[in-house]
């Protein structure tokens, strides 16, 4: 299956921002920002908005969130994480 956007997956079930934003507990503009991937959903948001939208989260087409723990997993010291993150 072709992966689908946010924003194409609400308007084919013919929701509105204001009504997916309050199924979601958020803000109509944070969900506008995960729509045009300025920002992104966690993954217990995106696995809520999959079931809306009855898809599998894999299918959706969006901005992930980085593993907080990515530096431990790439092999690069705490130290250098650090700096990176504070650029």
């Amino acid at each position: 299956m072709k992966k689908r956007t946010l924003l194409e997956l609400r308007q084919a079930k013919g929701f509105t921002q204001a009504q997916i934003a309050k199924r979601l507990n958020v803000s109509p503009r944070t969900l506008r920002r995960w729509e045009y991937n300025i920002n992104s959903p966690r993954d217990w948001q995106l696995n809520k908005l999959a079931k809306i939208y009855r898809v599998v989260p894999e299918n959706i087409d969006c901005k992930r969130r980085k593993d907080p723990y990515a530096w431990f997993y790439d092999g690069i010291s705490y130290e250098e994480f650090i700096r990176h993150i504070n650029r």
